[in-house]
């Protein structure tokens, strides 16, 4: 005669089976997960190592580039000289590896437009005065050249404009981040107060202090991402100081690599500063041409030259060869692609890297 309870005691033994084999299955899958995640995140960081000391042979490539230009310069006559017909400038094809290839662009930060430079006239112009230091209105040569700048981002079709009111709103609002002090100026001026008040965002300060990154500018009052997205590759913040280097004219505008709107940005009378405007882009032709077909201009040039017709020109801080370069590096390895960008000094012709990022400038 068999037990009553036999039955049930092999069906609760089958049902423990197969949850022991269930719960074994899980386990091995999550360890399986665990393991293929520990593999990727393995290869991952060797793949970003490798990158990185690409990013780095890339570095020492320009370097070298740069130190050449130096010593061409020292034998054509020793006189500094930058212009877009230089090998600096040339596009290169990338370096191939066995993993994979990298390479990069250098790019003239004397030919771009120094946010920097504003802070400078904020200590010797409008703090000269309460009176000045008030005024919603363009007091200095550097600023009549930040508002044509941004009023040459205003594209021909009439799609998208920077009308000459905002671009002075946004020029005194750059002036109080870069001042010390908290006193806002003229009417659309910003410090802190005004940081703390916005909604669509948590409350910040004006840094009151050089601008580190030319991406600042997004935090500050009446920039919009639009105007920013056209004025980036028109911008600068190094030297962030005078005493970053010694070299004469650092900071200035290398007219023999601006862009075409640091170019149009250029056109004001000396002296007179209250009414500006943009040049055309007819008016700047001969000086593209020149850039880019006859090697850029000698030291000596004529400022006045450049625009016939036009007053005569503020020649303050127009140079013919610069100090900083941008790399704007890639790499390359297996499908994976990185992008790294390294700010390049030759001050005092010793040729170093001041700041690298791999998540833009």
């Amino acid at each position: 005669m068999k037990h009553p309870g036999l039955k049930k005691s092999r069906g609760a033994a089958l049902i423990i089976a197969l949850m022991v084999v269930a719960l074994v299955a899980v386990i091995g899958a999550s360890m399986g997960v665990d393991y293929l995640i520990t593999v990727k995140r393995a290869s991952n960081q060797l793949i970003g190592e490798q990158a990185y000391s690409y990013g780095i042979a890339a570095e020492a490539f320009a370097i070298k580039v740069l130190q050449m230009d130096l010593l061409k310069d020292a034998k054509d006559g020793g006189e500094p000289h930058d212009a877009l017909d230089e090998f600096w400038n040339k596009d290169a094809p990338p370096f191939q590896t066995a993993e994979g290839a990298y390479g990069g662009k250098l790019y003239d930060l004397g030919g771009r437009f120094n946010i920097n430079v504003l802070r400078d006239q904020v200590g010797t112009e409008r703090m000269s005065s309460p009176e000045k230091k008030n005024q919603q209105q363009i007091l200095t040569v550097n600023e009549a050249r930040f508002v044509n700048l941004l009023m040459s981002l205003s594209d021909e079709e009439g799609d998208f404009s920077v009308p000459q009111e905002q671009a002075i709103a946004i020029m005194v609002a750059v002036l109080d981040w870069l001042d010390a002090d908290s006193e806002p100026t003229g009417s659309d001026g910003a410090e802190d107060d005004f940081y703390a008040d916005i909604e669509e965002r948590p409350a910040y300060r004006a840094a009151n202090a050089p601008m580190v990154s030319p991406s600042e500018l997004l935090l500050v009052a009446h920039m919009t991402p639009e105007i920013y997205k056209r004025l980036q590759p028109h911008i600068s913040v190094w030297p962030m100081t005078p005493e970053q280097t010694g070299a004469p004219g650092a900071g200035g505008i290398n007219i023999n690599t601006a862009t075409e709107n640091v170019l149009r940005s250029l056109l004001v009378e000396a002296g007179k500063f209250s009414a500006v405007a943009p040049a055309t882009r007819d008016q700047i032709a001969p000086l593209l041409q020149q850039q880019q077909l006859e090697g850029g201009y000698p030291a000596e040039f004529q400022l006045d030259t450049l625009f016939p017709g036009a007053p005569k020109i503020d020649k303050q801080g127009i140079v013919t060869s610069s100090d900083f370069f941008l790399l704007d590096g890639h790499v390359t390895i297996g499908d994976v692609a990185t992008h790294m960008q390294s700010v390049i000094s030759r001050k005092n012709e010793k040729v170093q890297v001041i700041l690298r990022s791999s998540g833009g400038l």
